[in-house]
């Protein structure tokens, strides 16, 4: 039986069990239905709660005493780098214990930037396969120079450790031209995520979906137009921008409802911002909800919202897409490699953006310019995108040729 050993410190969901995006649960999961003996070795305490692994599989490494320090201005960089040497070493422990059982058949698998250095480590001292997967990277929007591989290590770090296969998401970070300018040339999977919703009959989905009831219960009356953002609650996803415009728009006269979906560490501030813009009574705050739970909310919104700083191709924007949403977006990283302005969506440029209300207006209006965006978004999805396994069929395939 093959083995694979992911090392991360990331939750295997990103707002609570079942809630939140689902890449990392679910590549544990199909390794665990193909056959492989998994072992998940993570700080993260809330991923003892994965079912589909008993206690020897499931290893949670107690966090370093400098992770609480971290985040203190000035010295949370120094404490940083003490957190992430003290964690690496934990994790080369662990692995290396679990590797002297057995490391025939064994792959290494570094989720995310926390895990590689203890990888690459283990990978050259044991002569296993070693694999690093990235979520995209934040690493776009800086120059590679010495300040910043010193306050953004262990990105930097990361990135440019070389492995066995590199697993770079395309999710409009540009992850495969940072792998090339830190001059990362390792074998590299430049895989978008696939989309479980694209295995589903979704023509049969919309038809039996009951819009009036779902919108009625939320308090959206059919009159109104329904603006929808869904992302944790966390300063870079700029849901700030969404309240901002969904304001202008309501001051000049627009009749409609903005729900926010989702939960994290900006919630109360966001909450204060619509209430000291006399918008409070008009934002839905519904918080986390169940993933397939969140296709209702995208099938009852007339208008879907993505406004990040670095990208925009992630999970949510994809759905929308594929469920023929009509979409607000930004032009910012590869997000216009999908988004085409005024055909299959509106992509407004970061000097554009001060007039989100104005075309929030447009289209809350204009119902069969919304209609038409959201019927070609729905045909490029279903050209262009990839169910879940289909995904997952190319990495295991790639990463079982790494054991030949």
């Amino acid at each position: 039986m093959p083995r694979v050993l992911f090392f991360t410190s990331l939750t295997l969901w990103s707002m609570g069990k079942g809630h939140g995006g689902p890449a990392f649960t679910q590549t544990v999961k199909r390794y665990i239905d193909e056959g492989w003996e998994v072992f998940l070795i993570s700080d993260e305490a809330s991923n003892k709660e994965y079912p589909y692994l008993d206690s020897d599989h499931n290893i949670i490494i107690p966090v370093s005493v400098f992770r609480k320090y971290t985040n203190i201005k000035k010295i949370g960089l120094l404490f940083r780098w003490l957190d992430h040497f003290c964690m690496t070493r934990k994790f080369i422990r662990k692995g290396s214990e679990l590797l002297k059982q057995k490391k025939d058949d064994t792959i290494l698998y570094a989720y995310e930037i926390f895990g590689v250095k203890a990888c690459s480590c283990l990978s050259k001292k044991a002569s296993v396969p070693f694999v690093s997967r990235f979520q995209g990277t934040i690493l776009s929007q800086y120059k590679n120079n010495l300040v910043n591989r010193i306050s953004r290590y262990p990105h930097y770090q990361a990135l440019s450790e070389k492995s066995d296969l590199v697993i770079m998401t395309d999710d409009g970070t540009l992850g495969n031209k940072v792998l090339n300018e830190l001059e990362n040339n390792s074998t590299t999977l430049f895989l978008r995520n696939g989309l479980d919703l694209m295995s589903k009959n979704i023509d049969d989905m919309i038809r039996s979906f009951d819009r009036f009831a779902f919108r009625s219960q939320l308090g959206v009356s059919e009159d109104e137009t329904m603006f929808l953002t869904v992302s944790r609650l966390v300063d870079w996803k700029k849901v700030d921008r969404a309240i901002d415009g969904f304001s202008a728009f309501c001051k000049n006269g627009g009749h409609g409802k903005l729900v926010i979906v989702g939960d994290g560490s900006s919630r109360a501030t966001l909450e204060q911002k619509a209430a000291d813009l006399k918008i409070k009574d008009r934002v839905i705050f519904v918080g986390s909800v169940a993933h397939d739970s969140v296709y209702d909310y995208m099938m009852a919104c007339d208008i879907f919202l993505s406004l990040y700083d670095l990208s925009n191709i992630g999970n949510p924007l994809l759905e929308a897409m594929a469920l023929g949403t009509c979409i607000i977006t930004l032009d910012v990283g590869d997000t216009a490699s999908l988004i085409s302005n005024y055909e299959n969506g509106i992509l407004l440029t970061m000097k554009e953006l001060p007039q989100l209300n104005e075309v929030m207006m447009e289209l809350s209006t204009d119902a069969a310019l919304r209609k038409r965006l959201g019927k070609a978004a729905y045909k490029y999805a279903k050209e262009s995108f990839k169910t879940w396994k289909e995904r997952m069929d190319l990495e295991i395939n790639a990463v079982r040729s790494l054991m030949e």
